[in-house]
Formats: C-alpha cells, structure tokens, sequence
C-alpha cells in the first residue's frame, strides 16, 4: 500500500512540474516590472470587456476603454509595455502591443514570435464593427498596420 501511495505521489508531482515547464512563451508576466500606476490601468483594461479603436459605434465616439489605452502609452515606460504583454489577460496584451508597434519598438518582432500560439480570444472594436479573433491576429493587424492583412491569416 505504500509503495501504491509512493508511486502516486510522484506521478502527481511529476505531472505539476510537467504542466509549469510547458507554459507558453507568451505568459511571462512580472508584475514588480510594473510601476503600481501602469498595473491599475491595465486592470481597469481587463475589466473594459474589449479593445476599442480610436472611435466606435455609430456615432464614432472615443470610449473610456480607449482613454485608458492613451493613459497607458503616455505613462508606462517601453519596459513595462514590453512586460504587459505577458500580461494574462488577452485585453491588456494586444493594447500594450499597439502601443509597442506606434513607439516602433525594435523588439517587436521578437515579441509577435513569442505570441504564434496566443490564440486566446480578444473582442476588437473598430466603428461599428465588432471582431472576436485570437490574440496573435490582433498582433498581426496592428503589426501591419492594418494594410496587408493577407500576412495574418488564422
């Protein structure tokens, strides 16, 4: 009976240690990376319910989700956007991407690689167009600046 009790106990660690080691490149979150200030936005983005453009809706107005957004390019530093895009929620991770690709960050292409296999769903809203797609194609878009969307195929 101790031998089965043995034998089950190492499985199980074994199996714990297994699941940590094969986490994607992506979810590298530190958040002692990140000022308290730039955290705070980024938790009022996860709880924004989407990634809103400049304008939406019929009347095209600029959302508070939006706002956010400029609030996080004016304050975090490019070491703390770099670190957001770890972030675990996919909201956070593709605003601090774009706002990586409008800073012309160098690394950028380093940090699209990382994310091939974030294909966690992300709800973008542009006009009155919503689109629910994977994270990475987000990326894509805002990569390419939305003009060879033909490289962002699923």
């Amino acid at each position: 009976m101790t031998r089965i009790f043995l034998l089950f106990c190492c499985c199980f660690f074994l199996n714990a240690a297994n699941g940590i080691s094969q986490k994607p490149a992506w979810q590298t979150y530190k958040r002692h990376q990140v000022r308290k200030q730039v955290h705070k936005i980024a938790a009022q983005m996860e709880k924004g319910g989407g990634i809103d453009d400049f304008a939406v809706g019929f009347s095209g107005t600029q959302t508070e989700q939006y706002d956010r957004f400029l609030r996080l390019k004016q304050i975090a530093q490019t070491e703390e956007l770099v670190a957001l895009t770890g972030h675990p929620a996919s909201i956070v991770r593709g605003y601090a991407f774009w706002a990586l690709t409008e800073r012309r960050y160098k690394g950028l292409e380093d940090i699209y690689q990382a994310h091939v296999d974030d294909r966690e769903e992300v709800l973008f809203m542009q006009g009155c167009i919503i689109n629910e797609l994977p994270v990475v194609v987000f990326m894509c878009w805002m990569k390419y600046e939305q003009q060879d969307l033909s490289r962002c195929d699923q």
